[in-house]
Formats: structure tokens, C-alpha cells, sequence
């Protein structure tokens, strides 16, 4: 199966995030993104009075850091050379760039 990517804003808790749907007028939450694996449930229920923070089971993941451009450290000989890492590295961040321009939706 391939994989695809969403980009949005991270929120800072579970009931700031999109992907929670509040139950029962708010007494309840549960994610969407997430199926409760003990259960046959639509979402993932949200413990509301403990969510303070994002928890480790959420899919929704930071992009990584940009990588730094590699200066000189020697004659190359052995291993990786600086080039090669250079190259690497300005790959890596194009990716990086080509994700956070976003795109249209055709």
C-alpha cells in the first residue's frame, strides 16, 4: 500500500485538532484518526480530562528539520565525503520545501 501525507497545522492538544469530535456535548471526545483497538468503534476515545498534551499513540507526526550544509573536515577518503553529505542534505530539504509549499486542489 502506498503512503500519502496530510500537512495541517499540529495542534497543541487533542481537543484543538480537527480529527476530535466531541460526544455527548462535550463530556466526551474521540479521535477520528484512530480506531479503538479493543473495540469495533469508529474513533478512538479521548480521555478529555487528561489530554493535555498530544498522546504517543496519535498519528499525526512533525515534519522533520531541515538538515545543515556539511563544512570541510578532512580529505574524504573514507566513508561519506562532505559532497556526498552536502548532496543528501540539499535532497532532503527540497523534499522538506516541496511539502510545505502545498499544492492546489485540482
Amino acid at each position: 500500500m502506498s503512503k500519502s501525507i496530510l500537512v495541517i497545522d499540529t495542534p497543541e492538544t487533542c481537543l484543538d485538532c480537527r480529527f476530535c469530535r466531541e460526544l455527548h456535548e462535550g463530556i466526551e471526545a474521540c479521535c477520528e484518526l484512530f480506531e479503538e483497538p479493543n473495540d469495533k468503534e469508529l474513533c478512538r476515545m479521548i480521555d478529555v480530562d487528561y489530554c493535555q498534551e498530544k498522546p504517543n499513540w496519535c498519528p499525526i507526526r512533525d515534519l522533520p528539520e531541515k538538515k545543515p550544509k556539511v563544512k570541510y573536515q578532512g580529505n574524504g577518503c573514507f566513508g561519506i565525503n562532505e559532497t556526498m553529505k552536502n548532496s543528501f542534505n540539499m535532497g532532503f530539504n527540497a523534499c522538506i520545501d516541496e511539502i510545505l509549499k502545498g499544492g492546489e486542489v485540482e
